[in-house]
C-alpha cells in the first residue's frame, strides 16, 4: 500500500508553462503565412482578448474569441495555438492537440506548439507520441529547459529512469531552480533504488519550495525504504502540516507507527485519513482493515 512515487502530481508544469507563454515568455511565435483581406489589427486585438480572458480563467469565452479571430484569419498561428491552450484547461486534449497540431503545419519551427502538443499527448496515455513531440521541441530549442523535464516525466511513464534522471539532469542544467526537476529526479532514483541520491535531490526540492508537502512526503519515503523510521516519520509529519487534506502521508505515517509498534498513533492516522473527503474507497476498506489489526495488536 506505501505510495513511493507520485510524480503524476507534478506534471501540470507544462501547463503552467504553456500559460505563462500568454505572458510574453515564449519563443517561436507569431502569426505565419498570413494571407487574405482579414483584418490583422482586428486579429491581433481577438488575440489578446482572449489571452486576457484565459488569464482571469475564463476558459469558454478565451475559445469564443480565438475561434471568431480563427474566422477572420484561417492562416493566424497564435489562434490555434492559444485555443489549444484554452482547450487544455478545460481538459479538452483532443481538441487542443487538434489545434496544436494546426499551428505547427502554419509554422513547423514552433518549440512551444510541439512542447505543448506532448503534453496533451500525455494527458490522453499517448507516451510515445508525446515524448516525440518533446523531443522535436529540443531538436527546435535546444536549451527548452520545460521541454526536457516533460520528456523526463514521459520516460517516467514508460519505466525509463534512467533516461528520465538524463533529461531531468539537463532540466536543472539549465534550469538549476528547477524545483520539479528535482522532485521528480529524485522519484526517478527512488525506482532505481538510488536511495541518497533520491534524498539529496528532494533536499534540494525542499531547498527551493520549503513549503512544499510533496517534496516532504517523498523524502520520507526515501527514508522509510532506507528504514530511517524515526526521520520518514518526520517528513511525514511536516507534509501534513504543510497539507492536511493530503491522505497519503497518514497512510505511511501510520504504517511507520505500526512498525515501530505504536499502535495508537497508527490508529489515530487511519482514523484522521477516514475523516477526509477524497480518499478513494479501495483505500478506506484497506485502512480498515489496517485499523482493525492494529485493534488487535492492542489486545493481545
Amino acid at each position: 500500500m506505501k505510495t513511493t512515487n507520485i510524480a503524476r502530481f507534478l506534471l501540470f508544469a507544462w501547463v503552467i508553462a504553456g500559460f505563462a507563454l500568454l505572458g510574453g515568455c515564449a519563443t517561436n511565435r507569431g502569426p505565419v503565412a498570413v494571407s487574405g483581406p482579414a483584418n490583422i489589427s482586428l486579429v491581433r486585438e481577438l488575440i489578446s482578448q482572449g489571452i486576457e480572458y484565459g488569464d482571469r480563467g475564463d476558459h469558454d469565452r478565451a475559445i469564443e474569441i480565438f475561434t471568431e479571430a480563427i474566422s477572420l484569419n484561417p492562416n493566424y498561428f497564435e489562434a490555434y495555438y492559444y485555443r489549444g491552450n484554452a482547450y487544455v484547461e478545460l481538459g479538452e486534449f483532443n481538441r487542443a492537440i487538434e489545434d496544436y497540431s494546426h499551428a505547427i503545419r502554419l509554422n513547423p519551427n514552433s518549440a512551444d506548439a510541439y512542447n505543448n502538443r506532448g503534453g496533451a499527448y500525455f494527458e490522453i496515455g499517448e507516451f510515445n507520441r508525446a515524448i516525440a513531440d518533446f523531443s522535436q521541441a529540443i531538436r527546435l530549442n535546444p536549451n527548452y529547459a520545460e521541454a526536457y523535464y516533460n520528456r523526463g516525466v514521459g520516460y517516467g511513464e514508460l519505466g525509463e529512469f534512467n533516461r528520465a534522471i538524463a533529461d531531468y539532469s539537463q532540466a536543472i542544467r539549465l534550469n538549476p531552480n528547477h524545483f520539479d526537476a528535482y522532485n521528480n529526479r529524485g522519484n526517478a532514483y527512488v525506482e532505481l533504488g538510488e536511495l541518497n541520491r533520491a534524498i539529496e535531490d528532494f533536499n534540494d526540492a525542499i531547498r527551493l519550495n520549503p513549503n512544499s508537502a510533496v517534496a516532504y512526503f517523498n523524502r520520507g519515503v526515501a527514508y522509510d525504504e532506507l528504514d530511517d523510521f524515526s526521520r520518514a516519520i518526520e517528513d511525514y509529519s511536516h507534509a501534513i502540516s504543510l497539507d492536511p487534506y493530503d491522505y497519503m502521508p497518514y497512510v505511511n505515517r501510520g504504517l511507520m507507527y505500526a512498525i515501530l509498534g505504536d499502535f495508537n498513533r497508527a490508529i489515530a492516522d487511519w482514523e484522521q485519513l477516514l475523516r477526509l473527503n477524497n480518499v478513494p474507497e479501495a483505500i478506506r476498506a484497506q485502512i480498515r482493515q489496517l485499523i482493525e489489526a492494529a485493534r488487535q495488536e492492542l489486545r493481545r
